[in-house]
């Protein structure tokens, strides 16, 4: 049977059996699936079909509905295939008909985080305040969970993507934790375009934290936050903001995704929270996706 699943935002968790009726998604409790998600219209998404076909339909929201890192046309039915991610806000959906041991464990991929904050949240000035990119580039990510792709391919695309939009960070970086000996590694890093000097070392002390803890940490000026017992080590390596989330499957860390800059204070605003807690979501599915087919 053919289901809707909420596979990441603050909807997961959910899904809804299709048995031939529309399907309304929104922020309103009148909605078949209600989200909280702000950047969510109240009615925002219907999804029908015709004879043999899917069909969506925004109903003219206020951040649009993306399909493959494109935003649809309001109020004209768009075709969906079947496990093709659909991103409404900072939601990840799709219609399927995978087995439950398949999808769930994708549903469960990352827990909500607390967020540690210091002195404000800092607001960057380095791209327009809009949910129109944030929204393209997690629709972009989910779309690399159904193409034909390695675990380490679709990390290194999904670091491209982020640095191409937040264009203030520096560094972005996965890193997994062995689940065996509970040992940490880097699998993959990127760089911005232009970094000549690459810097080798994450804030370690950070890392273990987020992985330990399963708790994000966001510093956005790490120059002026005493933090703890790791800011001087940070501001020594010159460090300016720094962004850790952990990647969570079946309730525990199987990584953390780690962003830093070492140009410009306030590389983060409030919105990109959101955003990274979607895109670890992403890398979650995938990290989960390979740990399947390794042990069918």
């Amino acid at each position: 049977m053919t289901k809707l699943y909420v596979l990441s935002g603050r909807g997961k968790d959910r899904s809804v059996d299709y048995n031939n009726d529309a399907i309304f998604i929104g922020r309103s409790f009148h909605n078949d699936i209600q989200t909280r998600d702000r950047f969510v219209s109240r009615t925002h998404l219907k999804i029908f079909k015709k004879g043999d076909k899917f069909f969506i339909k925004d109903l003219g929201s206020r951040n649009g509905t993306y399909v493959n890192g494109k935003k649809i046309v309001p109020a004209l039915p768009f075709q969906i295939e079947k496990d093709l991610p659909i991103v409404i806000g900072m939601n990840v959906i799709c219609l399927s008909e995978r087995p439950t041991e398949i999808v769930l464990p994708l549903m469960h991929s990352i827990d909500p985080v607390q967020i540690i904050r210091k002195q404000g949240a800092g607001v960057s000035d380095g791209r327009p305040m809009t949910s129109e990119n944030n929204m393209a580039l997690i629709s972009k990510v989910a779309g690399l969970l159904m193409k034909p792709l390695g675990l380490r391919e679709i990390l290194d695309k999904t670091l491209s993507h982020t640095l191409n939009l937040l264009k203030r960070v520096d560094r972005a970086v996965v890193i997994l934790v062995d689940r065996e000996t509970g040992e940490i590694f880097e699998i993959i890093s990127k760089f911005q375009t232009g970094i000549k000097r690459p810097y080798a070392m994450c804030g370690r002390t950070i890392v273990d934290r987020v992985a330990q803890t399963g708790t994000a940490v966001v510093m956005t000026d790490i120059q002026k936050e005493g933090f703890d017992d790791f800011s001087e080590t940070m501001k020594l390596r010159n460090v300016r903001s720094v962004a850790c989330l952990p990647l969570m499957s079946k309730s525990q860390v199987r990584g953390v995704l780690y962003l830093d800059s070492n140009r410009v204070p306030n590389a983060f605003r409030g919105d990109d929270l959101s955003l990274l807690t979607a895109l670890g979501s992403s890398a979650a599915m995938a990290m989960e996706n390979a740990s399947l087919v390794s042990n069918e």
